[in-house]
């Protein structure tokens, strides 16, 4: 049985999919790229955002994220990125993955917003501050995907 955060970001998920279309979305797929490297903590959200409609791209690591962005027309689709903040990169532990890759995107200057997945939020205005070219929100709950 779903919780009132899963509830909650259901309900966000169907508003996403179902948004009007706008001059500037009107034939976009929305696409949702998630990179985590334990993809299966995210199941039941995946199977939420699925099943309004929207296609969830996965990735379990910043360098798939970023082979997955270089090989597709994201331009093209109403598109947003969940990453998390610790990942297990090419075997190794990488506390700030998730800074390194939004780095990375910030070098491709992306019209699409990203959320931040981390446990310690201290320097979330620091990271805000310092990735100004990428519309980054971050979070410690799960309910905050609902901005997404």
């Amino acid at each position: 049985m779903a919780g009132d955060d899963d509830l909650i970001i259901l309900l966000q998920l169907q508003d996403f999919a179902q948004s009007p279309p706008t001059y500037e979305n009107s034939a976009k797929q929305k696409v949702l790229l998630w990179v985590d490297d334990h993809p299966e903590n995210n199941v039941s959200l995946v199977n939420m955002a699925r099943s309004v409609g929207i296609k969830v791209q996965q990735a379990r690591s910043t360098q798939e994220a970023l082979e997955f962005l270089d090989r597709n027309n994201w331009q093209a689709w109403d598109f947003k990125v969940i990453t998390d903040m610790h990942r297990i990169e090419n075997g190794n532990e990488v506390k700030d993955a998730g800074i390194k890759f939004i780095k990375e995107l910030q070098y491709r200057k992306p019209p699409f917003p990203v959320l931040l997945y981390c446990s310690w939020m201290g320097n979330i205005s620091l990271w805000k501050q310092e990735f100004s070219a990428v519309r980054l929100d971050a979070t410690s709950s799960e309910a905050a995907a609902k901005k997404v």
